[in-house]
C-alpha cells in the first residue's frame, strides 16, 4: 500500500499543474509593437532580450491574475506600458528609483470571453497611478517582479470588473 500513495501523489500533482497550464493557456496575452513602449524601448537601456524577459513576465503575471480572479477567457492587447519611476542600470540588473511625482500608465485593450464562447464585454483600458506612495503602503504581492505597482492595478481593474 505504501509504494501506491508515491505514485498516486505525483499523479495529483500532474493533474492538478495540467489543469492549472490549461486555463493558462486559454487566456491569451499579446503586446503591439511593445518596443515602442514607454519602458520597454532601447532608449531605457533595453534590448531585444530584455524586452523579451519583461513581456514574459508580464505575461505570466497578467495570465495567473486572471485565472485566479475570474471564471471567463480574456484575449488581451498590451499598446503600452510607463512603469513607475526609473530603472537604472547597476552592474547585475536594473534598479527602480521611484520618487513621489512618479505615476504609473498600463494601456491594453481586451476581449472577455464566456465559457460558450461569447464576447461579454471588450475596450480599451489606460490604468494610471500618480500617488505612489498610495501604492507603497499596500502591500504587494507583487514586490518580486518588475510589476509591482502594474499589476497591483490590473487586479484592482479586474475585480472591478
Amino acid at each position: 500500500m505504501k509504494h501506491l500513495k508515491r505514485p498516486l501523489a505525483i499523479l495529483f500533482v500532474l493533474a492538478f499543474n495540467l489543469t492549472q497550464a490549461a486555463e493558462q493557456s486559454a487566456n491569451k496575452i499579446e503586446f503591439n509593437m511593445p518596443e515602442k513602449f514607454t519602458d520597454f524601448s532601447s532608449n531605457e537601456n533595453r534590448n531585444a532580450k530584455d524586452r523579451e524577459k519583461l513581456m514574459g513576465q508580464l505575461s505570466d503575471l497578467m495570465t495567473k491574475s486572471i485565472s485566479k480572479n475570474s471564471k471567463d477567457t480574456f484575449e488581451i492587447t498590451v499598446n503600452d506600458i510607463d512603469m513607475m519611476g526609473r530603472f537604472i542600470l547597476t552592474n547585475t540588473d536594473f534598479v527602480r528609483v521611484v520618487k513621489e511625482f512618479d505615476r504609473t500608465r498600463f494601456e491594453f485593450s481586451y476581449k472577455m470571453i464566456d465559457s460558450e464562447g461569447k464576447v461579454v464585454k471588450q475596450g480599451d483600458v489606460n490604468l494610471t497611478d500618480r500617488n505612489p506612495l498610495n501604492l507603497k503602503n499596500q502591500s504587494n504581492k507583487y514586490k518580486s517582479t518588475y510589476f509591482s505597482n502594474e499589476m497591483r492595478l490590473f487586479d484592482d481593474w479586474l475585480k472591478a470588473l
